[in-house]
């Protein structure tokens, strides 16, 4: 047992000094790809085509699947907001990711662009502008 400083609180803790256990590891995951969110959206329907589509893609497909239940119309509470709102898809091969994306974008999947730095023109201004009052305010005192 070691005590957590700062508070009066104890935890099981595997000692500094002790050197990790030997041998292969026991985690179910060990070795195994993980799955790679590809997309998230509230329409079901699209989410149904997209899986649709990276299956059918080549052979043997693009293996996917989709978590999460997005909402319709005539549901109770729709487009609220909630994580469950939301439909997941997810491909079990990362290297798929490419193609995928680009299914995905045939599909009329909304394509979120990076946010631009401003031109260095304004970027001048700016730092013209900052100069010249830093300059103002020295000169006042």
């Amino acid at each position: 047992m070691v005590v957590r400083r700062g508070r009066r609180e104890t935890l099981c803790a595997r000692g500094a000094d002790s050197a990790p256990p030997r041998g292969p590891s026991t985690s179910p995951l060990e070795g195994k790809p993980l799955p790679q969110l590809i997309y998230e959206t509230t329409d079901t329907d699209f989410a149904d085509r997209a899986i649709e589509a990276l299956r059918n893609a080549g052979i043997p497909g693009i293996p996917s699947y989709r978590v999460g239940r997005g909402y319709s119309s005539g549901s109770s509470y729709p487009g609220k907001g909630f994580t469950e709102d939301e439909v997941c898809l997810y491909i079990e091969n990362e290297l798929d990711y490419r193609p995928a994306n680009d299914i995905l974008i045939k599909l009329g999947a909304v394509v979120e662009e990076p946010p631009k730095l401003p031109s260095r023109k304004v970027l001048f201004v700016i730092v013209l502008i900052v100069v010249a009052v830093a300059f103002w305010v020295a000169s006042q005192s």
